[in-house]
């Protein structure tokens, strides 16, 4: 009994997999910036600034757009970002903070 109970308690201790947020809610966002349907919106969308809600602080990460660019090399080349690139680091930046594998 101790065995499985030592078990299940190691169960419910693990970290999630995923988060709160599936791709799916990740790909929302995208859209809402999307408002032109061209499948690229501004870098800007993604870090902390104006517009009041962004990209990352929707998903609970505090983070400027200069420490962001310089984070990802992919955004320092345009001030557009393709739809695979901020799915892709909005997806990244919100496992690397809550730690999920």
């Amino acid at each position: 009994m101790r065995e499985f109970l030592a078990k299940e308690i190691g169960k419910i201790r693990q970290k999630p997999k995923q988060g709160f947020f599936s791709q799916k809610d990740f790909e929302l966002v995208f859209e809402t910036y999307n408002n032109l349907g061209q499948n690229e919106v501004k870098v800007a969308y993604l870090a902390q600034g104006t517009p009041a809600y962004l990209a990352l602080r929707t998903v609970g990460i505090q983070k400027d757009e200069a420490e962001l660019v310089a984070s990802h090399k992919e955004l320092q080349k345009s001030a557009l970002v393709a739809r695979s690139v901020f799915i892709e680091i909005l997806q990244n930046e919100y496992y690397k903070k809550y730690d999920f594998t």
